[in-house]
């Protein structure tokens, strides 16, 4: 897709745009008609790095503190700032 051009793997408080790709690859596969079923596997995989292992495992966690860690990792890789001003 076109976000692609917008992913900044360079940024060194992001996450050279894992995150950006795994949610990506997720929503395309929710709003695909080739599964019935999906096993979000590569996106977790991916959460779990959000916050220091935070969303390792299996435990539940609150919703809130993920979609705040996910919305501040898409952030970060889609930051188009390529160097900090002063």
């Amino acid at each position: 897709g076109k976000y692609v051009e917008d992913i900044n793997r360079k940024n060194p408080i992001g996450f050279g745009g894992k995150v950006a790709d795994a949610y990506a690859d997720l929503i395309k596969d929710v709003f695909s008609d080739e599964f019935s079923v999906i096993v979000p596997r590569a996106f977790k995989q991916v959460a779990e790095n959000l916050q220091s292992q935070a969303f390792a495992g299996y435990l539940q966690h609150d919703a809130h503190e993920f979609t705040t860690a996910l919305l501040d990792g898409l952030h970060e890789d889609l930051n188009r700032v390529k160097k900090k001003p002063a």
